[in-house]
Protein backbone atom coordinates (compact mmCIF):
# COMPACT_ATOMS: atom_id res chain seq x y z
CA UNK A 1 0.00 0.00 0.00
CA UNK A 2 1.48 3.71 -0.96
CA UNK A 3 0.84 5.98 1.86
CA UNK A 4 1.75 10.17 1.78
CA UNK A 5 1.27 11.32 5.33
CA UNK A 6 1.09 15.13 5.27
CA UNK A 7 0.12 16.70 8.57
CA UNK A 8 -3.41 15.79 9.63
CA UNK A 9 -4.93 19.12 11.21
CA UNK A 10 -8.11 19.18 13.27
CA UNK A 11 -10.31 21.65 12.06
CA UNK A 12 -13.65 22.62 13.59
CA UNK A 13 -15.91 21.94 10.49
CA UNK A 14 -14.72 18.24 10.31
CA UNK A 15 -13.88 17.99 14.20
CA UNK A 16 -16.99 15.46 14.86
CA UNK A 17 -16.63 13.02 12.44
CA UNK A 18 -12.82 12.82 13.87
CA UNK A 19 -14.84 12.57 17.29
CA UNK A 20 -17.09 9.41 16.25
CA UNK A 21 -14.38 7.48 14.69
CA UNK A 22 -11.65 6.24 17.17
CA UNK A 23 -9.10 3.98 17.11
CA UNK A 24 -11.70 1.00 18.91
CA UNK A 25 -14.49 1.93 16.68
CA UNK A 26 -11.99 1.74 13.27
CA UNK A 27 -10.65 -1.59 14.14
CA UNK A 28 -14.78 -3.19 14.04
CA UNK A 29 -15.28 -0.86 10.46
CA UNK A 30 -12.16 -2.02 9.04
CA UNK A 31 -12.59 -5.57 9.66
CA UNK A 32 -16.47 -5.70 7.69
CA UNK A 33 -18.57 -3.35 6.34
CA UNK A 34 -21.36 -4.72 3.92
CA UNK A 35 -20.88 -4.60 -0.16
CA UNK A 36 -22.99 -1.64 -0.55
CA UNK A 37 -19.99 0.68 -2.07
CA UNK A 38 -19.83 -1.35 -5.20
CA UNK A 39 -23.11 -2.03 -5.69
CA UNK A 40 -24.50 2.26 -4.99
CA UNK A 41 -21.07 3.09 -7.42
CA UNK A 42 -22.25 0.32 -10.24
CA UNK A 43 -25.71 1.84 -10.13
CA UNK A 44 -24.51 5.40 -10.66
CA UNK A 45 -21.62 4.65 -13.12
CA UNK A 46 -22.61 1.65 -14.76
CA UNK A 47 -19.28 0.73 -17.49
CA UNK A 48 -17.93 4.00 -17.64
CA UNK A 49 -14.31 4.12 -16.93
CA UNK A 50 -12.12 6.82 -15.32
CA UNK A 51 -8.48 7.59 -15.18
CA UNK A 52 -7.64 9.05 -12.23
CA UNK A 53 -10.32 8.51 -9.15
CA UNK A 54 -10.32 11.09 -6.15
CA UNK A 55 -12.31 9.27 -2.79
CA UNK A 56 -12.98 12.42 -0.23
CA UNK A 57 -12.72 10.81 3.18
CA UNK A 58 -11.78 7.22 2.19
CA UNK A 59 -11.83 6.13 6.00
CA UNK A 60 -10.34 2.71 6.39
CA UNK A 61 -10.15 2.13 2.26
CA UNK A 62 -13.59 0.25 1.58
CA UNK A 63 -14.93 2.88 -0.64
CA UNK A 64 -11.76 3.74 -2.63
CA UNK A 65 -11.61 -0.07 -3.15
CA UNK A 66 -14.41 -0.71 -4.54
CA UNK A 67 -14.36 2.72 -6.80
CA UNK A 68 -10.84 1.14 -7.97
CA UNK A 69 -13.24 -1.35 -10.10
CA UNK A 70 -13.53 1.88 -12.02
CA UNK A 71 -10.45 3.56 -12.72
CA UNK A 72 -6.54 2.86 -13.45
CA UNK A 73 -5.54 4.88 -10.37
CA UNK A 74 -7.33 5.86 -7.40
CA UNK A 75 -6.40 8.24 -4.31
CA UNK A 76 -8.02 8.54 -0.91
CA UNK A 77 -7.65 11.28 1.32
CA UNK A 78 -8.63 10.94 5.13
CA UNK A 79 -8.17 13.28 7.79
CA UNK A 80 -8.34 10.80 10.81
CA UNK A 81 -4.90 9.05 12.27
CA UNK A 82 -7.32 6.34 13.31
CA UNK A 83 -9.16 5.63 9.63
CA UNK A 84 -5.53 5.39 8.04
CA UNK A 85 -3.61 3.78 10.35
CA UNK A 86 -6.35 0.58 10.11
CA UNK A 87 -6.35 1.28 5.70
CA UNK A 88 -6.70 -1.70 3.21
CA UNK A 89 -4.17 -2.16 0.95
CA UNK A 90 -4.74 -2.15 -3.03
CA UNK A 91 -2.48 -2.10 -5.88
CA UNK A 92 -3.95 0.83 -8.01
CA UNK A 93 -5.22 2.60 -4.45
CA UNK A 94 -3.15 5.46 -2.34
CA UNK A 95 -4.27 6.57 0.67
CA UNK A 96 -3.23 10.09 2.15
CA UNK A 97 -3.58 12.20 4.90
CA UNK A 98 -5.86 15.37 4.66
CA UNK A 99 -5.40 18.49 6.25
CA UNK A 100 -8.59 19.85 5.12
CA UNK A 101 -7.84 22.76 3.19
CA UNK A 102 -5.76 21.31 0.24
CA UNK A 103 -6.19 18.73 -2.06
CA UNK A 104 -3.47 17.07 -2.46
CA UNK A 105 -3.99 16.52 -6.01
CA UNK A 106 -2.63 18.99 -8.84
CA UNK A 107 -5.00 21.45 -11.16
CA UNK A 108 -7.30 19.22 -13.23
CA UNK A 109 -6.33 15.76 -12.11
CA UNK A 110 -9.58 14.00 -10.77
CA UNK A 111 -12.06 12.92 -13.53
CA UNK A 112 -14.31 10.79 -11.01
CA UNK A 113 -14.43 12.39 -7.03
CA UNK A 114 -16.49 10.23 -4.48
CA UNK A 115 -18.06 11.33 -1.19
CA UNK A 116 -19.15 7.81 0.85
CA UNK A 117 -20.78 8.90 3.73
CA UNK A 118 -19.12 12.15 4.79
CA UNK A 119 -20.14 15.08 2.70
CA UNK A 120 -22.61 15.50 5.77
CA UNK A 121 -19.33 16.57 7.92
CA UNK A 122 -17.31 18.34 4.89
CA UNK A 123 -20.01 20.34 3.15
CA UNK A 124 -18.86 23.59 2.32
CA UNK A 125 -18.41 26.09 -0.37
CA UNK A 126 -14.24 25.97 0.33
CA UNK A 127 -14.34 22.66 -0.23
CA UNK A 128 -16.04 22.65 -3.61
CA UNK A 129 -13.74 25.15 -4.76
CA UNK A 130 -10.96 23.01 -4.10
CA UNK A 131 -12.99 20.38 -5.71
CA UNK A 132 -13.52 22.70 -8.72
CA UNK A 133 -9.29 22.85 -8.86
CA UNK A 134 -8.63 19.17 -8.77
CA UNK A 135 -11.37 18.03 -11.30
CA UNK A 136 -11.33 17.82 -15.13
CA UNK A 137 -13.42 19.42 -17.01
CA UNK A 138 -16.23 16.79 -17.50
CA UNK A 139 -15.51 15.15 -13.97
CA UNK A 140 -18.46 13.18 -12.19
CA UNK A 141 -19.27 13.68 -8.28
CA UNK A 142 -20.66 11.16 -6.99
CA UNK A 143 -22.17 11.63 -3.24
CA UNK A 144 -23.53 8.26 -1.89
CA UNK A 145 -24.27 6.94 1.57
CA UNK A 146 -26.28 3.92 3.49
CA UNK A 147 -27.97 3.51 6.38
CA UNK A 148 -28.06 0.04 7.75
CA UNK A 149 -31.83 -0.11 9.47
CA UNK A 150 -30.71 -1.98 13.44
CA UNK A 151 -33.10 -0.26 15.72
CA UNK A 152 -35.22 -3.23 15.69
CA UNK A 153 -32.29 -5.18 16.11
CA UNK A 154 -30.31 -3.63 18.78
CA UNK A 155 -34.02 -3.45 20.98
CA UNK A 156 -34.45 -7.00 20.17
CA UNK A 157 -31.13 -8.10 21.28
CA UNK A 158 -30.95 -5.69 24.56
CA UNK A 159 -34.57 -5.93 25.46
CA UNK A 160 -34.36 -2.27 25.73
CA UNK A 161 -35.81 0.16 23.32
CA UNK A 162 -32.82 1.52 21.61
CA UNK A 163 -33.52 5.67 20.29
CA UNK A 164 -30.84 7.44 18.19
CA UNK A 165 -30.53 10.42 20.01
CA UNK A 166 -28.27 13.14 20.10
CA UNK A 167 -27.55 13.44 15.63
CA UNK A 168 -28.96 15.35 12.58
CA UNK A 169 -27.08 13.46 10.36
CA UNK A 170 -28.72 12.85 6.78
CA UNK A 171 -27.75 10.20 4.90
CA UNK A 172 -29.24 12.16 1.82
CA UNK A 173 -26.74 15.32 1.80
CA UNK A 174 -25.70 16.71 -1.49
CA UNK A 175 -24.51 19.74 -2.64
CA UNK A 176 -27.91 22.15 -2.89
CA UNK A 177 -27.24 25.03 -1.10
CA UNK A 178 -23.72 26.36 -2.45
CA UNK A 179 -23.24 28.24 -5.37
CA UNK A 180 -22.80 25.33 -8.31
CA UNK A 181 -22.36 27.24 -11.44
CA UNK A 182 -19.87 24.95 -12.44
CA UNK A 183 -22.01 21.72 -11.65
CA UNK A 184 -25.04 19.98 -13.26
CA UNK A 185 -26.71 17.70 -11.36
CA UNK A 186 -27.58 14.24 -13.09
CA UNK A 187 -29.09 11.98 -10.48
CA UNK A 188 -30.14 11.57 -7.00
CA UNK A 189 -32.37 8.41 -5.95
CA UNK A 190 -32.71 6.24 -2.84
CA UNK A 191 -33.32 2.72 -3.24
CA UNK A 192 -33.59 -0.53 -0.39
CA UNK A 193 -32.46 -3.52 -0.22
CA UNK A 194 -31.94 -6.79 2.69
CA UNK A 195 -28.21 -7.54 3.48
CA UNK A 196 -28.23 -10.94 5.03
CA UNK A 197 -25.39 -10.94 7.52
CA UNK A 198 -23.80 -13.10 9.84
CA UNK A 199 -23.46 -12.22 13.63
CA UNK A 200 -19.78 -11.85 13.77
CA UNK A 201 -20.49 -9.30 10.63
CA UNK A 202 -23.41 -7.80 11.94
CA UNK A 203 -21.60 -7.48 15.15
CA UNK A 204 -18.62 -5.38 13.51
CA UNK A 205 -21.53 -2.90 11.75
CA UNK A 206 -22.98 -1.69 15.13
CA UNK A 207 -19.86 -1.30 17.04
CA UNK A 208 -18.61 0.71 13.59
CA UNK A 209 -20.95 3.09 14.65
CA UNK A 210 -20.26 5.15 17.70
CA UNK A 211 -23.94 5.97 19.02
CA UNK A 212 -24.79 1.92 18.69
CA UNK A 213 -21.12 1.51 19.81
CA UNK A 214 -21.37 3.62 23.37
CA UNK A 215 -25.17 2.55 23.85
CA UNK A 216 -24.03 -1.62 23.36
CA UNK A 217 -21.23 -0.95 25.93
CA UNK A 218 -23.84 0.65 28.86
CA UNK A 219 -25.74 -3.11 27.81
CA UNK A 220 -23.19 -4.95 27.96
CA UNK A 221 -20.36 -3.70 29.58
CA UNK A 222 -16.75 -2.66 27.64
CA UNK A 223 -15.12 -6.17 28.22
CA UNK A 224 -15.58 -8.56 25.24
CA UNK A 225 -18.18 -6.32 23.94
CA UNK A 226 -18.31 -8.11 20.58
CA UNK A 227 -17.94 -11.63 21.52
CA UNK A 228 -21.23 -10.61 24.03
CA UNK A 229 -22.76 -8.49 21.09
CA UNK A 230 -22.36 -11.85 18.81
CA UNK A 231 -23.60 -14.64 21.02
CA UNK A 232 -26.75 -11.75 21.55
CA UNK A 233 -26.98 -11.85 18.16
CA UNK A 234 -26.84 -16.01 17.95
CA UNK A 235 -30.11 -15.79 19.21
CA UNK A 236 -32.16 -14.30 16.72
CA UNK A 237 -30.30 -15.85 13.76
CA UNK A 238 -31.19 -18.80 11.70
CA UNK A 239 -29.08 -20.53 9.65
CA UNK A 240 -26.20 -18.22 11.13
CA UNK A 241 -27.99 -15.45 8.84
CA UNK A 242 -29.76 -11.84 9.96
CA UNK A 243 -31.82 -10.56 7.20
CA UNK A 244 -31.22 -6.74 7.87
CA UNK A 245 -32.85 -3.52 5.92
CA UNK A 246 -30.76 -1.35 3.91
CA UNK A 247 -31.69 1.85 2.72
CA UNK A 248 -29.09 3.03 -0.42
CA UNK A 249 -28.33 7.31 -1.33
CA UNK A 250 -26.79 8.95 -4.00
CA UNK A 251 -26.61 11.75 -5.92
CA UNK A 252 -24.33 12.30 -8.99
CA UNK A 253 -23.44 15.19 -10.50
CA UNK A 254 -20.94 16.48 -13.79
CA UNK A 255 -18.19 19.24 -13.50
CA UNK A 256 -18.69 21.62 -16.35
CA UNK A 257 -16.24 24.16 -15.45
Amino acid sequence: MNRIEPPIQKLVFFSKMEQDYDEEIAIHYHAFRPELHSLILADCLRNERFDKGLDIGSGTGQSSIALSAFCEQVIGIEPSAAMLNNAIAHPRVTYSGYDLVTIPLKNDEATIITFAGVLYYAKSQELLKEVSRVARSGAKVVIYDFEVLTAAILSSITNEQFLSVGTDYKHDVDLSGLDLTDFKLLQKQKEKTILGLNPEQLSHILLADSIQFHWLKQQFGKQDLHKKVMTALDTIAENNSIPVPADLYSTVYTYTG
